[in-house]
């Protein structure tokens, strides 16, 4: 149970920390790189654990698929595309 509240925590400020960057003009690539980074340096420490960059194939799997998050997240936050449709891209 302490596990999900962690995750609802860290959920909620999300919201909170995306909502604010917008209403002061940030730009919305720093916000994605600002939460790529924060992510990636929290999930370090198991990628290293797991030795992850000997599978050449993982490897590859998880460019592709950040690749497509970033597409989806840019065009969300950017405003490219509807409100209604923002939740069927991430």
């Amino acid at each position: 149970t302490s596990a999900l509240f962690l995750l609802s925590i860290i959920w909620g400020t999300a919201f909170i920390a995306i909502d604010y960057a917008l209403e002061n003009n940030w730009n919305t690539f720093t916000i994605l790189t600002i939460r790529g980074l924060l992510s990636g340096l929290l999930l370090l420490p198991f990628a290293i654990k797991d030795k992850i960059w000997k599978n050449k194939k993982l490897i590859k799997h998880i460019t592709i698929a950040g690749i497509f998050l970033f597409l989806g997240y840019s065009l969300q936050i950017g405003c490219l595309l509807p409100n209604s449709h923002a939740l069927i891209l991430t």
